[in-house]
């Protein structure tokens, strides 16, 4: 993906460009000013420091028109860039929708497992009951027929 600058360097860019450009235009009409109230004064210093103030002047234009172009430039590809993010949201939205509807049929699932193992602990634990009742009741058979069937000693 293509780095774009940060909004906030460009227009501190401009912005900086911006009052350049006018505290230069400024700086143009008093001297401008000052050279039509003062006719008679040094004309070529003054011719030349009008032209060093055009030349800084064009030079903050340039920079404008620099960043103009490349905003002109930057700006469609950022658009591809934000369609193509779109899509990929787009298409982990879908993926995502499915992965949900999975989760759900597991945890169904799950929860109808959960139900088996309770129900066959339960299972477990009466068979559990019930085969150490028989083991008593048998020893109480053991023991009760032991007693009725025990033969009696007479002694004489």
């Amino acid at each position: 993906m293509n780095r774009f600058e940060d909004a906030d360097t460009i227009n501190a860019r401009v912005q900086q460009s911006l009052n350049g450009i006018n505290s230069m235009i400024t700086d143009a009409q008093t001297k401008y000013q000052f050279i039509v109230s003062n006719p008679t004064t040094d004309v070529q210093n003054k011719q030349k420091s009008l032209s060093d103030l055009k030349v800084l002047i064009n030079g903050r234009i340039t920079t404008l028109l620099n960043t103009d172009n490349y905003l002109i430039t930057t700006i469609p590809q950022l658009n591809s860039s934000i369609a193509t993010l779109k899509q990929n949201i787009k298409d982990i939205k879908t993926q995502n929708d499915k992965l949900v509807k999975k989760l759900h049929t597991v945890d169904e699932e799950m929860d109808e497992t959960d139900e088996l193992i309770d129900d066959y602990r339960e299972l477990y634990n009466i068979t559990f009951l019930r085969n150490w009742g028989i083991f008593l009741s048998i020893l109480v058979s053991l023991y009760t027929l032991s007693s009725i069937f025990k033969s009696k000693v007479v002694k004489i």
